[in-house]
């Protein structure tokens, strides 16, 4: 059985991704609020989802000390303000959007169909936003590869080049984002779990 870390950021949506994550066979899911996540929690898990959440990452408790600790030792997926933290962690920036994209839907384009992410779903998918900031292309980087953009070619999912590091800035948990258990799963399958 997987043990699943969810730092939870004090989002609602949380809880949405956690009963998807528990509707999958086989996977066991923790659930610890940022200001009290212990390291020993992330240590003993086979991989850690960082939640949504509102603010910014260097307000979200442990949540970025979790991703320094543990980068390339245990598998990490972060969702919205857990991918944001994951770029900073790695030297990224945020900038502001010049449109808010709180709930709304949306279509991006999957730059890489081999991502473990996104080997099955097509080159364009809905996905559902909830966010004001993004990761600054201009400060992304080399260890970073960008795997979806909209439209304005915004990064709405990374992955790490050599750690197994993923990002997602769409929220795959929510009801606009149909594909959104399919790539949860690709990644709980994906052969990053054994490396």
């Amino acid at each position: 059985m997987k043990k699943i870390l969810v730092v939870d950021n004090f989002d609602s949506f949380t809880f949405n991704l956690v009963h998807l994550l528990r509707e999958f066979e086989g996977i066991s899911v923790l659930v610890r609020r940022n200001n009290v996540v212990e390291p020993r929690e992330a240590e003993q898990a086979d991989g850690v989802v960082l939640s949504p959440g509102p603010g910014l990452p260097k307000e979200a408790g442990r949540m970025p000390e979790i991703v320094r600790s543990f980068q390339g030792k245990i598998p990490f997926l972060g969702v919205c303000l857990g991918h944001q933290a994951i770029a900073e962690a790695c030297g990224a920036k945020l900038k502001n959007l010049d449109q808010v994209m709180h709930g709304v839907e949306s279509e991006i384009r999957i730059l890489d169909s081999q991502d473990p992410l996104y080997r099955d779903v097509p080159e364009v998918i809905t996905v559902g936003r909830y966010h004001s900031w993004v990761v600054d292309p201009d400060t992304l980087p080399s260890c970073l590869t960008v795997t979806a953009i909209d439209d304005s070619e915004n990064i709405m999912s990374f992955r790490h080049n050599e750690d197994s590091l993923f990002g997602v800035q769409y929220h795959p948990e929510s009801i606009m984002t149909p594909l959104g258990a399919g790539v949860l799963n690709s990644w709980l399958q994906s052969e990053v779990f054994s490396r």
